[in-house]
């Protein structure tokens, strides 16, 4: 018969720092909208005042508020650091992070002489 309660002496699954109903995708849309929103206002502005080119570095207003806005999407996913860097090129080059660090793995291990 299966024990109905859980071992202390067995290892537990390590808990992700962000829970799946975190607040971040919130901050990440807020954010987000407020950035796209400051690139129509800094654009209008612009067209209005006729500025030279050193009025387009208003636009860096906007685009950190869009920029922070994919940080808090990337700690939105609770994925460890580690593993959202193997991830990331996995994903765009089509390859799967697992598969490839066990073909190495395999490659270091020697056979008995």
């Amino acid at each position: 018969m299966p024990p109905t309660e859980p071992d202390p002496r067995t290892d537990r699954p390590t808990v992700s720092t962000v829970e799946p109903s975190s607040w971040w995708p919130f901050v990440a849309i807020v954010l987000g909208a407020v950035g796209s929103y400051g690139v129509l206002v800094v654009h209008l502005l612009l067209e209005a005042t006729n500025a030279g080119p050193w009025g387009l570095l208003w636009m860096a207003v906007p685009t950190a508020f869009i920029a922070a806005a994919g940080v808090a999407l990337v700690m939105a996913s609770g994925m460890p650091l580690r593993e959202k860097l193997a991830v990331t090129p996995a994903a765009l080059l089509g390859y799967s992070p697992r598969a490839r660090s066990s073909q190495q793995s395999s490659l270091h291990v020697r056979e008995p002489a």
